[in-house]
């Protein structure tokens, strides 16, 4: 098998698969190189044709056995979003050295004559680890721009109550490992796709910050920009006027607030702080705000009015779980849905990954017992509410326990 341009294409566009996932791409190159060539349509990609016969280190049955196990972990820990934060600090990392490794091992099944003949190297291997290296910079670059445009979403969902999460996780799980295939059999096309897929998301970038940006406001006293929905300026602390409202997503909207409390409340709840309105990056009730540096959390007032802002909301939350209680089964996930933003996000997003997920695993045993009395005419109408109350109950006691309530 020579190593020609369906190589050289490979290379870059696996670039834009691993930046979504890290083990996907590599089980299913794996697979394709080992077998791909007396498999239908594939059997006919010249690529293919030799690369199985004899098997290197990375076309081993055993390496693809393992990569294989560690492909379906990737997938179920991608549907956690406790998992998947908890892995972000090295996931990025991950995904570079599997993207290195995973193109050492496509280079390794190709000819290095002609390399030698090519541009009369005579070590291919020297070349082998400068495109590999070359690739896994690139992926840790692209898996960085990913990441960004990801926070949007993990801010609108951020314990995957909304199923956004969730569904953009298996899109990626579809595009590493189908896109594989493709760029395989349409090595030209696919790559091309790719390289679109990649700029599109570096303007979205691009668009995303110049909103932002574009969005802030001169400081009434100190002329520093300022989101238009914050209510001091992080440089000065000056307070400002006519304030917007904060939106689903966590943005600024045009309608003005009805009150700075309400306001200051609201920006809490999309995990902004509460006075200049930077995003806040941790899991955790008390950090530091990295635009005014506040502590966020710190005084027992409005700690208090936090928790009852969520509480004033359990009646109608309740009554309308009763509703979809009424429709068997299907009632369930709006039902779940809607208690789970109303009642759980405000609570969830401040707790540590570890304990959110440890009360996850509690409330999933109880939901398996509720979803059985969902079915008991009459008495089902019961069970999304409770479940409601139930989440509320445990969510709101593990976030009082680490703030101050006076």
């Amino acid at each position: 098998m020579e190593w020609d341009l369906n190589t050289l294409l490979y290379a870059v566009g696996a670039m834009g698969l691993f930046s979504s996932r890290a083990i996907i791409p590599a089980f299913f190159t794996a697979l394709m190189m080992r077998y791909g060539g007396s498999l239908p349509f594939l059997g006919e990609v010249e690529f293919l044709q030799t690369s199985g016969q004899e098997p290197s280190w990375f076309t081993h049955n055993g390496t693809i056995f393992i990569l294989g196990v560690l492909a379906l972990a990737e997938v179920i820990a991608n549907k956690s979003p406790e998992i998947e934060e908890a892995m972000e600090s090295f996931y990025k990392s991950v995904k570079s050295i599997m993207a290195a490794l995973t193109t050492m091992g496509v280079l390794s099944s190709s000819d290095a004559a002609f390399i030698s003949e090519t541009v009369g190297v005579t070590q291919a291997g020297v070349l082998d680890l400068v495109v590999s290296g070359t690739v896994a910079v690139v992926v840790w670059l692209i898996a960085s721009l990913r990441n960004l445009l990801m926070e949007v979403v993990m801010f609108a969902d951020p314990d995957g109550s909304i199923g956004l999460r969730k569904l953009i996780s298996w899109f990626e799980d579809i595009w590493a490992s189908v896109g594989i295939i493709f760029l395989f059999l349409y090595p030209i096309g696919m790559t091309i796709l790719i390289l679109l897929v990649v700029a599109v998301m570096g303007v979205m970038k691009k668009l995303r910050e110049r909103s932002e940006e574009k969005s802030k406001r001169p400081c009434v006293a100190c002329n520093e920009p300022v989101y238009p929905c914050a209510l001091t300026c992080p440089s000065c602390k000056a307070e400002q006027r006519d304030v917007h409202a904060i939106g689903f997503f966590g943005q600024s909207l045009v309608k003005p607030i009805a009150d700075k409390q309400s306001a200051s409340l609201a920006l809490a709840e999309k995990k902004r702080c509460p006075h200049c309105a930077t995003r806040l990056p941790k899991r955790d009730a008390q950090q530091e705000c990295p635009g005014c540096g506040e502590t966020t959390f710190s005084e027992a007032s409005f700690n208090q009015a936090y928790v009852a802002q969520v509480t004033r909301r359990v009646p109608k939350v309740v009554a309308i779980s009763a509703l979809f209680s009424l429709i068997p089964v299907i009632g369930l996930i709006p039902g779940v849905i809607y208690y789970r933003i109303a009642l759980v996000a405000p609570f969830m997003g401040y707790l540590p990954a570890g304990r959110s997920f440890a009360l996850k695993i509690l409330l999933r045993i109880a939901l398996l017992l509720l979803i059985g009395l969902q079915l008991i005419p009459g008495i089902g109408v019961v069970s999304v509410p409770v479940m409601a109350l139930l989440s509320y109950g445990l969510y709101r006691s593990s976030f009082t326990s680490r703030v101050s309530l006076g």
